[in-house]
């Protein structure tokens, strides 16, 4: 198994932002949004009776960020990454007067991480790493990395099929994603009219008239490669 460098986006990946941001607004102005109704990345559209900086006023307050809460499967998948070998690193955006408060909350969530493992950057693409799971699709696209999408309604609308970006719903599937990505390049795979070997590989099977592989993903036959789609 190959052991990669993996690196996770941090709000609305690893914890949710969003609808935190959202509730606390509510509250606070007597506003009625939803996290649903938020289709866009720039959330200020959603709330036009406030300014920008009543806006993100919250995100600066460190109670904000006190009890922030981990995503359903955010600890366990992190946890089965690590004990898989792998390298984690959180990639965060985020303003310079949140990181202690921040920092110090993603360390108690998550025991399986040090402040070492955490890089504090908007340009996540200069970040050196194998596979990225994040929100944001401008932090995916241009990047030299494997690309993971996290499903958000504030990026529904984005097309990813044309950009080498991997939509999922769930970390857990991200880490379906990495599983595969681990394994170790198969000699019949990728060779030479190999894909007759596969016929012979318990990882293969038929859908459709298709041929697959339970390690690979979904691959297409030309007469030179077995080639992942």
């Amino acid at each position: 198994m190959k052991k990669l460098t993996t690196l996770w986006d941090v709000d609305d990946v690893l914890w949710p932002l969003v609808p935190k941001w959202i509730q606390t607004l509510n509250h606070t102005y007597g506003t009625t949004v939803s996290p649903e109704c938020v289709t866009e990345w720039e959330i200020e559209k959603f709330f036009p009776s406030l300014t920008k900086e009543q806006v993100f006023a919250p995100l600066l307050e460190d109670w904000f960020w006190a009890d922030m809460q981990p995503a359903d499967d955010a600890v366990e998948v992190l946890t089965k990454v690590k004990n898989d070998g792998h390298k984690v690193k959180l990639v965060t955006a985020t303003d310079y007067r949140n990181v202690p408060v921040k920092v110090k909350r993603l360390l108690e969530i998550f025991p399986m991480i040090t402040w070492d493992d955490i890089i504090i950057t908007s340009d996540k693409q200069s970040v050196k790493g194998d596979v990225l799971t994040d929100d944001g699709p401008h932090n995916l696209i241009g990047g030299e990395y494997y690309k993971i999408l996290i499903s958000k309604p504030h990026n529904k609308s984005i097309e990813t099929e044309r950009s080498g970006v991997n939509r999922v719903n769930t970390l857990t599937e991200a880490y379906g994603i990495i599983e595969r990505l681990a394994q170790d390049d198969c000699e019949y795979y990728m060779a030479y009219n190999g894909w007759k070997k596969c016929f012979e590989c318990k990882h293969h099977y038929e859908d459709d008239g298709a041929l697959y592989c339970r390690l690979k993903g979904r691959g297409e036959f030309s007469p030179k490669i077995w080639r992942v789609k």
